[in-house]
């Protein structure tokens, strides 16, 4: 699993003043559509990561891999996952614990580190995307 999060606690108390306006924890935003680009976009890297390998038996896997909705914690920093959803047809085994498998492998299967190799391959990309995403926000609404 994957997560893209933001917290808008460590910044400047007339800058959350001002945010006030367009960030808002407890609806829908201009922030969580971003968060929602980013996770669809993560979601598209591991598709095309497990097809590049050949993991596309069934297609359930790649099919299954959707970023969640978005979570707020206790502290009002939200965040999207991005992982397998989901049982499989056959047998109700989770989509999750297939992944997993060819992640870290099993003593009869090679990992491939599809996930995490494709978090160090494209984590800079997405979070730079979720960067210039928020810093047009700020200009925009803010005059920053």
């Amino acid at each position: 699993m994957a997560r893209f999060e933001y917290d808008v606690s460590q910044l400047d108390d007339n800058i959350v003043t001002r945010l006030g306006k367009i960030y808002d924890v407890s609806g829908n935003s201009a922030f969580d559509e971003i968060l929602k680009k980013a996770g669809e976009r993560l979601a598209e890297y591991f598709r095309g990561a497990l097809f590049g390998l050949g993991l596309k038996d069934s297609g359930q896997l790649i099919d299954s891999i959707k970023p969640t909705e978005i979570n707020i914690s206790g502290n009002n920093e939200k965040s999207i996952d991005v992982s397998p959803q989901g049982a499989r047809k056959e047998r109700g085994v989770r989509n999750a614990m297939v992944g997993f498998v060819h992640e870290y492998g099993t003593s009869k299967l090679t990992a491939t580190h599809w996930m995490s190799n494709t978090v160090d391959d494209v984590g800079d990309e997405i979070a730079g995307m979720i960067a210039d995403e928020v810093s047009k926000i700020i200009d925009n609404e803010l005059g920053g």
